[in-house]
Protein backbone atom coordinates (compact mmCIF):
# COMPACT_ATOMS: atom_id res chain seq x y z
CA UNK A 1 0.00 0.00 0.00
CA UNK A 2 1.54 3.58 -0.74
CA UNK A 3 1.97 6.07 1.78
CA UNK A 4 -0.53 8.79 2.04
CA UNK A 5 1.73 11.49 2.02
CA UNK A 6 3.31 10.75 -1.71
CA UNK A 7 2.00 12.51 -4.49
CA UNK A 8 0.20 9.84 -6.46
CA UNK A 9 -0.18 6.36 -6.14
CA UNK A 10 -2.00 3.56 -8.36
CA UNK A 11 -5.34 2.27 -7.14
CA UNK A 12 -6.62 -1.14 -8.52
CA UNK A 13 -8.72 -0.37 -11.53
CA UNK A 14 -4.88 0.92 -12.74
CA UNK A 15 -5.45 5.12 -12.78
CA UNK A 16 -3.46 7.04 -11.01
CA UNK A 17 -4.64 9.35 -8.41
CA UNK A 18 -2.78 12.34 -7.62
CA UNK A 19 -2.53 14.61 -4.58
CA UNK A 20 -4.99 17.40 -5.17
CA UNK A 21 -6.25 16.54 -8.20
CA UNK A 22 -9.39 14.06 -8.73
CA UNK A 23 -9.33 10.89 -9.66
CA UNK A 24 -9.86 10.47 -13.35
CA UNK A 25 -13.40 9.94 -14.17
CA UNK A 26 -14.77 11.54 -11.17
CA UNK A 27 -16.37 14.42 -12.79
CA UNK A 28 -19.71 15.55 -11.46
CA UNK A 29 -21.90 15.44 -8.26
CA UNK A 30 -21.05 12.69 -5.27
CA UNK A 31 -23.25 10.92 -3.47
CA UNK A 32 -21.72 8.73 -0.40
CA UNK A 33 -22.91 5.95 1.28
CA UNK A 34 -21.87 3.14 3.62
CA UNK A 35 -22.24 2.63 7.79
CA UNK A 36 -20.28 4.47 10.73
CA UNK A 37 -17.37 5.67 8.80
CA UNK A 38 -18.76 7.41 6.36
CA UNK A 39 -21.26 8.91 8.14
CA UNK A 40 -19.61 10.45 10.23
CA UNK A 41 -16.42 11.25 7.72
CA UNK A 42 -18.56 12.95 4.97
CA UNK A 43 -20.34 16.18 5.24
CA UNK A 44 -23.72 15.97 4.13
CA UNK A 45 -24.55 19.97 3.25
CA UNK A 46 -22.94 19.81 -0.27
CA UNK A 47 -19.06 21.13 0.83
CA UNK A 48 -15.89 19.57 0.28
CA UNK A 49 -14.66 16.12 2.22
CA UNK A 50 -10.66 15.25 0.97
CA UNK A 51 -11.36 12.22 -1.11
CA UNK A 52 -9.43 9.24 0.59
CA UNK A 53 -5.75 9.88 0.51
CA UNK A 54 -6.37 12.35 -2.85
CA UNK A 55 -6.97 15.23 -0.69
CA UNK A 56 -9.40 16.06 -3.88
CA UNK A 57 -12.08 17.59 -2.54
CA UNK A 58 -15.32 16.28 -4.47
CA UNK A 59 -18.81 18.08 -3.90
CA UNK A 60 -20.53 15.73 -2.37
CA UNK A 61 -24.25 16.55 -2.55
CA UNK A 62 -26.05 13.64 -0.11
CA UNK A 63 -24.81 11.61 2.39
CA UNK A 64 -27.19 8.65 2.37
CA UNK A 65 -25.10 6.38 4.94
CA UNK A 66 -26.24 5.00 8.11
CA UNK A 67 -24.06 4.34 11.36
CA UNK A 68 -24.42 0.45 11.74
CA UNK A 69 -26.33 -0.39 8.64
CA UNK A 70 -25.04 -3.69 6.62
CA UNK A 71 -24.13 -4.28 3.11
CA UNK A 72 -27.32 -5.66 2.31
CA UNK A 73 -29.88 -2.56 3.85
CA UNK A 74 -27.08 0.18 2.05
CA UNK A 75 -28.00 -1.66 -1.24
CA UNK A 76 -31.27 -2.27 -0.68
CA UNK A 77 -32.09 1.89 -0.87
CA UNK A 78 -29.12 2.38 -3.50
CA UNK A 79 -31.60 3.10 -6.48
CA UNK A 80 -34.14 5.42 -4.69
CA UNK A 81 -30.97 7.51 -3.47
CA UNK A 82 -29.69 7.59 -6.86
CA UNK A 83 -32.81 8.43 -8.31
CA UNK A 84 -33.70 11.57 -6.05
CA UNK A 85 -30.56 12.70 -6.79
CA UNK A 86 -30.25 12.84 -10.46
CA UNK A 87 -27.42 15.02 -10.67
CA UNK A 88 -25.14 12.53 -9.07
CA UNK A 89 -22.53 11.01 -11.66
CA UNK A 90 -20.61 8.89 -8.78
CA UNK A 91 -21.32 7.18 -5.91
CA UNK A 92 -18.43 6.61 -3.39
CA UNK A 93 -19.61 3.03 -0.85
CA UNK A 94 -17.13 2.85 2.28
CA UNK A 95 -17.94 0.17 5.12
CA UNK A 96 -16.42 -0.80 8.15
CA UNK A 97 -16.04 -4.20 9.57
CA UNK A 98 -19.92 -4.64 11.08
CA UNK A 99 -21.14 -3.07 7.64
CA UNK A 100 -20.34 -6.45 6.37
CA UNK A 101 -23.13 -8.49 7.86
CA UNK A 102 -24.02 -12.16 6.77
CA UNK A 103 -24.95 -11.49 3.33
CA UNK A 104 -22.82 -12.68 0.48
CA UNK A 105 -20.19 -10.05 -0.54
CA UNK A 106 -20.17 -10.97 -3.81
CA UNK A 107 -23.88 -10.29 -4.81
CA UNK A 108 -24.38 -7.23 -3.05
CA UNK A 109 -21.08 -5.82 -4.41
CA UNK A 110 -22.32 -6.53 -7.98
CA UNK A 111 -26.17 -5.54 -7.03
CA UNK A 112 -24.23 -1.82 -6.09
CA UNK A 113 -22.90 -2.25 -9.31
CA UNK A 114 -25.56 -3.05 -11.92
CA UNK A 115 -27.67 -0.36 -10.07
CA UNK A 116 -25.04 1.73 -10.70
CA UNK A 117 -24.25 1.31 -14.22
CA UNK A 118 -28.05 1.03 -15.00
CA UNK A 119 -27.79 5.00 -14.29
CA UNK A 120 -24.54 6.01 -15.48
CA UNK A 121 -23.04 6.71 -12.02
CA UNK A 122 -19.48 6.02 -11.75
CA UNK A 123 -18.70 3.70 -9.11
CA UNK A 124 -15.65 3.87 -6.23
CA UNK A 125 -15.39 1.30 -3.01
CA UNK A 126 -13.23 1.71 -0.70
CA UNK A 127 -11.66 -1.45 1.10
CA UNK A 128 -13.53 -2.94 3.89
CA UNK A 129 -10.54 -2.11 6.70
CA UNK A 130 -9.11 -4.97 8.03
CA UNK A 131 -9.82 -6.02 12.14
CA UNK A 132 -7.88 -7.59 14.88
CA UNK A 133 -8.86 -11.23 14.90
CA UNK A 134 -11.04 -10.62 11.47
CA UNK A 135 -7.99 -10.19 8.88
CA UNK A 136 -8.87 -13.70 7.05
CA UNK A 137 -12.17 -12.45 6.01
CA UNK A 138 -11.37 -8.77 4.62
CA UNK A 139 -8.79 -9.43 2.38
CA UNK A 140 -10.12 -11.75 0.20
CA UNK A 141 -13.17 -9.60 -0.44
CA UNK A 142 -10.75 -6.76 -0.89
CA UNK A 143 -8.79 -8.62 -3.71
CA UNK A 144 -12.59 -9.69 -5.58
CA UNK A 145 -13.73 -6.13 -5.60
CA UNK A 146 -10.45 -5.03 -6.64
CA UNK A 147 -10.43 -7.19 -9.21
CA UNK A 148 -13.83 -6.18 -10.66
CA UNK A 149 -13.00 -2.58 -10.53
CA UNK A 150 -9.58 -3.49 -12.35
CA UNK A 151 -11.34 -5.05 -15.14
CA UNK A 152 -14.20 -2.05 -15.84
CA UNK A 153 -11.94 1.29 -14.78
CA UNK A 154 -14.13 3.22 -17.10
CA UNK A 155 -17.06 2.66 -14.94
CA UNK A 156 -15.51 1.47 -11.03
CA UNK A 157 -12.70 2.40 -9.03
CA UNK A 158 -11.17 0.25 -5.98
CA UNK A 159 -9.39 2.24 -3.25
CA UNK A 160 -7.31 0.49 -0.89
CA UNK A 161 -7.17 3.02 1.77
CA UNK A 162 -6.96 1.29 5.11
Amino acid sequence: MASPVNDSYTVASGLTAHVGRPLPGLTGDVIVTGDSLTDTSFNSYGGAYGLARTGYPPRVIYNDAVQGQQMKAIVDRLAATLDANPTAKVCMIRMGTNGHGGTSHAFQFQRAIDIMAARGVFGIFHAIPPKTGENGTFPPINAALAAICAANPRTLAFIYDC
